[in-house]
């Protein structure tokens, strides 16, 4: 059986109010208290907080319209390049261009599966 741990220390600080606002918005999206949420940042070191998707269907469709504009895009490259019509550095360069692309939303397809 694990023991719990106490939290008998309190940590304030000050912050302008435009901030505060921007903290409480960041809080309530990544559906934390304000304790679970400082501790994750400061603790874990975390620069991103998993947040909740409301709109799923929504994402989806962005991200089935990008896969489709990213294929035409992959198409017409491949044509030009096999027809001579741009540079072998032109197209080395597009090609990292949707390498790195399709390695974000890989990611961003990776977070949604963790969460």
């Amino acid at each position: 059986m694990s023991v719990k741990k106490t939290k008998d220390k309190v940590l304030t600080c000050r912050v302008p109010y435009e901030d505060f606002e921007k903290l409480e918005q960041m809080i309530k999206d990544a559906g934390m208290s304000k304790s679970e949420y400082f501790r994750d940042v400061v603790i874990h070191r975390k620069a991103e907080i998993n947040v909740v998707v409301k709109d799923m269907q929504s994402l989806i469709f962005y991200y089935n319209k990008t896969s489709n504009n990213l294929n035409q895009i992959a198409h017409k490259l491949n044509s030009a390049h096999l027809e001579n019509r741009i540079s072998e550095s032109l197209y080395g360069r597009m090609l990292n261009a949707l390498i790195d692309i399709r390695t974000l939303l890989l990611k961003g397809v990776e977070d949604a599966d963790k969460g």
